[in-house]
Formats: C-alpha cells, structure tokens, sequence
C-alpha cells in the first residue's frame, strides 16, 4: 500500500540541517517506496513559495498555500502579503490544490484573535 501525505513541510530548514544525505534524498526514497502524493504546505507567503519551489522539482508533489493564523504575529502589510498569497495561488506552476493553514488559532495566551479573524476573513 502507498500513502498520500497530506499535509508536509518539507522546505523546513531542519530537514536539510538533520538530514546528512539532504531533504532531497528523502523525498525521493519517500516516493520510490511508499508515498504516491505530497501536499508541501506554507504557512506564510515566503514558506509558500518555498513549497512551491520544491512542488515544480516533483511529479507528484502539489502546495497548499496560505497564512497560518499563528504566523500572522510576524507579519505586518496585510495587503502585501494576502497578495502574494493570491499570485502564488494563481500562478498554476506552482501546482496549488488547496488552501492550507488558515482558519483561527487560539492555542497560545499572546494570540491577537482581532489580527488573526482579520487575516482569516481576508483570505476567504
């Protein structure tokens, strides 16, 4: 049986800090023996087109872009960034299927919930 990974962030620096044969190498042992489909998903603008980058090096690798409401804490020209988001999507090269890591997220005490539902509204 071959698996469908649906929600990876393999562009993650830790990969090729951890990995001594490289992310790469991973990626292409995951797909020779047991995972048929990957959804690489950003969490922000830059990782998004991180995701992309490496979607366009593999057949069966797709992106999920979007804005994790956590990371919203880092970012700071809504308008810039939630464009960004749209060109990546619709830029077809970029093998999007869906949007992913948005929504609202309250898990830490520090959360700004106002900047978060704006962000969250905004992408919709």
């Amino acid at each position: 049986m071959k698996y469908f990974d649906s929600h990876a962030h393999y562009y993650d620096e830790r990969f090729s800090e951890e990995l001594e044969q490289g992310v790469d190498t991973l990626i292409d042992t995951l797909f020779s023996e047991k995972v048929s489909y990957i959804i690489n998903v950003g969490t922000d603008p830059t990782t998004s087109r991180a995701a992309a980058a490496q979607a366009r090096k593999y057949e069966n690798m797709y992106t999920a872009i979007g804005i994790h409401p956590s990371d919203t804490r880092f970012l700071s020209d809504m308008d810039r960034e939630l464009s960004d988001i749209e060109s990546l999507i619709l830029d077809t090269s970029n093998k999007c299927v869906c949007l992913g890591e948005i929504g609202l997220d309250y898990h830490y005490p520090d959360t700004d919930k106002e900047k978060q539902m704006r962000y969250f509204i905004a992408q919709m």
